[in-house]
């Protein structure tokens, strides 16, 4: 349902960030792969998230500054996005 796209996010915490970066979302429990794409549009980081995940925590100290963007697509393909600032 279009309802339900919405009702589920990235929490990204602290953003912006400049070394260590947490990410929350109701659908890593189900799995899926977490992507980082810079403002150039090449994929930073290309990781598969395991089942039952509830908290990821990423080291973006050697990012660039910039925007990215981080994009979630579960296994059930249901995809979510934010962006994530690096100062």
């Amino acid at each position: 349902k279009y309802e339900d796209i919405h009702k589920t996010t990235l929490d990204i915490f602290p953003n912006p960030a400049s070394d260590n970066v947490s990410i929350k979302c109701d659908l890593f429990s189900g799995g899926g792969v977490l992507k980082i794409i810079g403002i150039n549009g090449n994929t930073i980081m290309d990781k598969e998230v395991q089942s039952n995940t509830k908290q990821l925590k990423l080291d973006v100290s050697d990012y660039t500054k910039g925007i990215y963007l981080i994009n979630f697509t579960s296994n059930n393909g249901k995809p979510v996005s934010s962006k994530l600032v690096v100062n």
